[in-house]
C-alpha cells in the first residue's frame, strides 16, 4: 500500500524538521522536539527488527526453561515462524511470565557456580542486548 509506512514516517520526520523544529525556541521545546524525533527512529527500528528479536526471545526463553525444569508453556500448534505477531507475542509473553514466577516464588536462589541461575542471568543480558539494538543512535 502507499505510501508505505517508511514514506509516512519520512514525511513526518522531513516536516518536523524543516518546519516546526526551527520554531522550537524554548529549551523545553526543543527538548521535546528531540524527544518526538527519538521515538520516529524508534518506531523505524521496531519495524524493522520486531519480528526476529521477538523470535530471538522466544526460543531464548523456551531454551531458558527447558533448562530449569520449568513446564513451560506450551508449544504454539505450528512452527513459531508461522505464528502471527500477535500469537507469537502472547506465547513470547506467558513464557516471560513463567520465569518471572519462577524468579519470584524463590524457587531459584542464586548460588555460586548454579548454571540454572547463569541460564536465567544470561537470558537477561541478551535479553538487554536486543533491546538496545531498538535504541535509535
Amino acid at each position: 500500500m502507499r505510501p508505505t509506512i517508511d514514506e509516512i514516517l519520512d514525511g513526518v520526520e522531513r516536516s518536523f524538521r524543516r518546519d516546526l523544529q526551527p520554531e522550537l525556541k524554548s529549551e523545553w521545546a526543543a527538548r521535546i522536539g528531540a524527544a518526538l524525533l527519538q521515538a520516529i527512529g524508534h518506531v523505524r527500528l521496531r519495524l524493522a527488527l520486531d519480528r526476529e528479536l521477538l523470535e530471538q526471545e522466544h526460543a531464548d526463553l523456551t531454551a531458558v526453561l527447558g533448562l530449569l525444569g520449568a513446564g513451560s508453556p506450551p508449544e504454539p500448534p505450528v512452527p513459531v515462524r508461522a505464528l502471527s505477531d500477535e500469537e507469537l507475542e502472547a506465547a513470547t509473553l506467558a513464557r516471560r511470565d513463567e520465569l518471572d514466577r519462577i524468579i519470584r516464588d524463590g524457587s531459584l536462589v542464586p548460588q555460586p557456580g548454579d548454571l540454572r541461575w547463569q541460564a536465567v542471568t544470561g537470558y537477561t543480558e541478551r535479553q538487554l542486548d536486543r533491546e538496545a539494538r531498538l535504541i535509535p543512535r
